[in-house]
C-alpha cells in the first residue's frame, strides 16, 4: 500500500479506537435504550441537521435492517420529506425541537 493509504487507515483505526474505549459505556447504553422501546412495541427516533443529518439517516429502514427506527432530519443537503416550519440552519440547538415536530401542522 501507498504511504497515503497507510496514513489514512492508521488515522481511522486510531479514531475508531478512540471512540471505542471513550464512549462504549454510552453507546451500550443507548442500544439498551433502543432495544427496551422496541421491545415494548415503540419506535425509535434518530435526530441530525446538515452533515449530522448522516448518521441519523443511516438508521433509515431498508432491506436487512431493524424496522423500528425512524430518522428525522432537516437538510437543504437531503431531498427526503423534512418537517415544515420548522427549517433553520440552527434547527440542532432549538430546545425541544421533537415536541415542537410532533405538534407541527403536518
Amino acid at each position: 500500500m501507498t504511504s497515503v493509504v497507510n496514513r489514512y487507515f492508521a488515522t481511522l483505526t486510531a479514531r475508531l479506537e478512540h471512540v471505542r474505549t471513550t464512549e462504549s459505556g454510552s453507546i451500550e447504553r443507548a442500544a439498551e435504550a433502543c432495544a427496551r422501546s422496541i421491545a415494548v412495541g415503540k419506535l425509535v427516533f434518530t435526530f441530525g441537521t446538515g452533515h449530522g443529518a448522516f448518521p441519523a439517516l443511516e438508521t433509515f429502514p431498508r432491506t436487512g435492517t431493524i424496522v423500528d427506527f425512524r430518522p428525522i432530519v432537516e437538510s437543504t443537503m437531503i431531498s427526503l420529506c423534512r418537517p415544515r416550519r420548522l427549517l433553520s440552519k440552527s434547527l440542532n440547538w432549538l430546545t425541544k425541537y421533537g415536541r415542537r415536530g410532533c405538534e407541527a401542522d403536518w
